[in-house]
């Protein structure tokens, strides 16, 4: 018995692979061959890509040499400053690869002789020409462009080209210049139509701009995942005060203008009752982030943003790309019949339906709706000049019902009573309020009250 057992051990070994050792070298396999794959691949992309950069580069030297033989006084792109016959954009098929040429040529104000307002002071600061050559290719990312630059000077003594320097800023709120940024100059009655992105600093200056009219040269900056802003026409061609007016260039002189782009930020809003329940099929006003400029009269603010949202079943609603700054909300159509806005969470002091959305945030905010249709008190409570009053203590009770709580109140001065489903108020039924601020220098007052479904009360406290 013991020679058999040992005769069979040895033979279930001897018998070949089993099926999970199969299933094992095949998926080793499989991973070397993938692996193999993906090199090949790769090999593949970095063998098209040197060979399209190769192309690339051949292409802007080309440019750069064509560029050479054109006299200095016709050396310009169309639209540009200086003005000329070169085409700024165009594609060209190479060996089977479309390339998208770009030229930008400029004047340079070159501070060795002093510069324009500068000191010493340089009366003709256009000293030269420099070109750029951009060469791109396939999805023209930052590997996938090449670039070559060459100043051109002129013959002789340098002589004035007229018109002024333009300088764009592009930054954001903080102070900080955006590099990389887009920048538009069109200006129709001069011709002028110019794209090129700004510097390290955030910073583009064009010399030579054709003096125009005031408030003609049109100007907008952008930048993947930044505002893009636009100037306008001033108040009354824009029917308010515009925060970015067209630009001017005066003969001679210098303009500076500075656009704040900030980072596009995303927004999650979710609808709750005062018990933190979920509230879904409500329709507000959404208004806030860019302050565009200003109405006529009023001063009141023009957003950016100013649409009426919808919130689905589920009490959500995300919003993408939106402008930093300040919004509000307001319950719009018939969904204000059934609640009243109550306050957003996080919010600013001075407005309970108002919210921050900072920059390049992915925000959450609460929005919490007082239902009209149940017995409910809101105590507001502020002082002589109508400030919210945070922290005072708000105390409501009906000896008979068995009803007793207090409460303290939140940034904008409010409490809401019930506090629970479970202990409710009740319709037609009297209620103690004594409202205490010596904790935070106010006097204290009571007062009884009514409650009728959803029934609101302001307080007023005088310092101590």
């Amino acid at each position: 018995m013991a020679h058999f057992f040992v005769q069979r051990k040895y033979n279930s070994f001897s018998s070949g692979f089993s099926l999970i050792e199969m299933v094992f070298v095949v998926f080793i396999m499989a991973v070397i061959l993938i692996a193999f794959y993906n090199i090949f691949i790769l090999g593949m992309q970095y063998s098209s890509n040197a060979k399209s950069r190769l192309g690339a580069v051949s292409l802007a030297n080309q440019q750069i040499e064509y560029l050479r033989n054109v006299a200095y006084t016709d050396l310009g792109v169309q639209g540009g400053v200086p003005n000329g016959s070169i085409d700024p954009d165009e594609y060209m098929n190479v060996n089977g690869t479309r390339y998208r040429v770009l030229t930008d040529v400029r004047y340079i104000d070159d501070s060795s002789d002093g510069t324009l307002g500068g000191s010493p002071n340089d009366v003709i600061p256009n000293d030269y020409k420099r070109v750029r050559v951009t060469v791109k290719w396939g999805k023209e990312t930052q590997q996938e462009q090449v670039y070559l630059l060459s100043d051109f000077i002129p013959v002789g003594l340098e002589q004035s080209a007229g018109g002024g320097i333009l300088s764009v800023n592009a930054i954001e709120s903080s102070g900080s210049g955006i590099q990389a940024a887009n920048v538009y100059i069109e200006n129709d009655g001069t011709g002028v139509n110019i794209h090129t992105m700004t510097d390290s600093t955030g910073n583009v200056s064009i010399v030579g701009v054709p003096a125009a009219a005031l408030n003609t040269y049109e100007i907008t900056v952008s930048k993947n995942g930044f505002e893009t802003v636009s100037t306008m026409s001033p108040y009354p061609e824009t029917a308010y005060h515009p925060a970015d007016v067209h630009a001017s260039v005066a003969e001679g002189g210098l303009t500076r203008k500075d656009i704040i782009i900030n980072e596009l930020a995303d927004l999650h809003l979710t609808s709750k009752n005062m018990f933190g329940e979920i509230v879904g099929d409500i329709n507000f006003t959404l208004s806030g982030g860019r302050i565009l400029g200003l109405e006529d009269g009023t001063g009141t603010p023009v957003y950016s943003y100013d649409q009426n949202i919808s919130f689905g079943s589920d009490g959500e609603l995300r919003l993408q790309d939106l402008s930093p700054g300040t919004y509000s909300l307001s319950i719009h159509g018939s969904s204000g019949n059934q609640y009243l806005l109550y306050k957003s969470s996080p919010g600013i002091y001075s407005q309970s339906n108002a919210f921050a959305l900072s920059a390049g945030a992915d925000q959450d905010i609460d929005i919490f709706l007082a239902d009209k249709n149940i017995p409910s008190l809101i105590v507001t409570v502020r002082d002589s000049s109508e400030l919210n009053i945070q922290g005072v203590s708000v105390h409501l009770q009906n000896s008979t019902l068995g009803y007793d709580e207090t409460l303290v109140t939140d940034m904008y001065g409010k409490v809401y009573f019930p506090t629970t489903v479970s202990i409710p108020l009740q319709n037609g039924q009297n209620y103690d309020l004594s409202v205490d601020g010596s904790s935070v220098g106010y006097d204290s007052k009571s007062s009884n009250i009514t409650v009728n479904n959803l029934t609101e009360r302001d307080i007023q406290l005088s310092a101590l």
